[in-house]
């Protein structure tokens, strides 16, 4: 059952799309925004969902003072620093970024753990070698980053932090699950410290990305700092240990995407030494089932040293790969998992003929994910994995396209039934989740 289920996945994944290119969106606005939020199938639910922006993320003239004209806004962006985790308690601070006169991108943030009792910070520098756009635009955003699809690019980057780091990034929640843990503590993503300076050169050329740099640092284990939760409940669980580990590592990356085709692909890798490297992949692909339907598959395969610290490992527990499993709850120098999330592109309350606001568009889906994290034993970057290693579950929910960070973003709320006797229980919960978010942000 499980191999015909991978055979289906993998053939599914390769397939050719007749999926049609997305067409860019008219100049944006609020009134706008929501309206397309709320159009139905053609507007709301068709590739074209993924071409508008509204947060000037695609504009790109004039960073580092290349050719083109900088906005006429400001050149000092600040930003808030707000979190809690059990490891570190309320999490306070603020950072800015600058775009100084003679070229490039500065920016520094600092923080502070009221439990731990420690600080966080991160200072980097970023500028723009080449920049040939595709789309010219009068108004640019100096801070906005590069992204595949928007010309040639290429960065240079510097960057020292002393930050905290969650296991297994990858299917991290972005604020490591605040709001749970603060709530009732029971919230298992855990972290490490990690501080040391990454160097690195990013380029987007057509439909690819290439990366690659070296850092140096040294990480630690957080232990639990704080019990504290609003409810009381009792059910705070500890922050998993990571090993104190030192070294110096050259990383690298290339990554692929075609809009018009639904289609993204990912490989990284980092060496560190010979107990320390790491490697994964990821490809994810979306079809049109019927008009109103939409499919997407994805995987990942990972491999690390066998003796690779705590913190390099792979996991498939958490809201963004098996929900019904918890963080930390599978762990192994080998990871494997595929998900199929089946998305209708009509929203509920329009269905249903219900009068609702123009954001609260709630899309009904269906998903099923399957996956597994082993020890190989030896250091080998192919291995095959025990069938007993295996875990799956299935789901139904419903997702609220937010535009932000990026505009495929949406929330899901769900309710998770484990399809394996290795699996946890039922879990009902919401999690922030993109078409391809195990391809990443390319």
């Amino acid at each position: 059952m499980r191999a015909l289920a991978a055979a289906a996945l993998a053939l599914a994944l390769l397939a050719p799309s007749g999926a049609r290119a997305a067409e860019p969106a008219a100049d944006d606005s609020l009134d706008l925004y929501l309206h397309q939020m709320a159009d139905s199938t053609d507007e709301y639910f068709g590739d074209a969902t993924a071409g508008f922006d509204t947060t000037g993320l695609d504009s790109l003239i004039g960073v580092g003072g290349i050719a083109g004209r900088r906005a006429h806004g400001p050149r000092l962006r600040p930003f808030p620093v707000l979190r809690y985790h059990r490891a570190e308690g309320a999490v306070a601070g603020g950072g800015a970024r600058l775009a100084p006169p003679g070229g490039g991108v500065l920016e520094g943030s600092g923080s502070y753990g009221f439990s731990n009792k420690g600080g966080r910070y991160a200072a980097g520098y970023r500028r723009t070698l080449l920049l040939r756009r595709e789309r010219r635009r009068a108004e640019v955003d100096p801070f906005a980053a590069g992204h595949i699809g928007d010309g040639m690019r290429v960065d240079v980057y510097v960057r020292y932090a002393r930050e905290t780091l969650p296991f297994m990034p990858e299917h991290a929640t972005p604020t490591f699950g605040s709001a749970s843990a603060l709530a009732s503590g029971d919230v298992r993503q855990s972290v490490y410290e990690s501080r040391g300076v990454t160097t690195g050169l990013e380029a987007w050329l057509g439909d690819w990305r290439l990366r690659a740099g070296f850092r140096h640092a040294r990480e630690r284990a957080m232990p639990l700092a704080t019990t504290y939760t609003l409810f009381k409940t009792g059910r705070v669980v500890g922050n998993v240990a990571a090993d104190d580990d030192e070294y110096s590592e050259g990383f690298g990356g290339l990554a692929f995407l075609r809009r018009d085709w639904d289609l993204a692909a990912t490989i990284d890798g980092r060496d560190g030494g010979g107990d320390r490297w790491r490697l994964r992949g990821a490809l994810g692909k979306g079809f049109r089932v019927t008009s109103e339907f939409r499919l997407t598959l994805q995987g990942e395969y990972g491999a690390a040293a066998s003796l690779a610290p705590r913190q390099r490992r792979f996991e498939v527990g958490g809201p963004r790969a098996l929900p019904t499993l918890p963080y930390n709850a599978a762990s192994g120098d080998h990871v494997l998992l595929g998900t199929a999330e089946l998305l209708w592109g009509r929203g509920l309350f329009e269905a249903l003929g219900i009068g609702h606001p123009r954001w609260l568009v709630l899309q009904p889906n269906a998903f099923v994910e399957s996956g597994a994290a082993w020890d190989a034993g030896r250091d080998v970057v192919f291995s095959k994995p025990p069938s007993r290693a295996f875990q799956e579950d299935a789901g139904l929910g419903f997702a609220l396209r937010t535009g932000f960070p990026e505009p495929d973003t949406y929330l899901r709320l769900f309710i998770a039934v484990p399809l394996s006797e290795e699996s946890d229980v039922v879990r009902l919960g919401l999690g922030i989740r993109a078409p391809l978010d195990l391809v990443g942000r390319l």
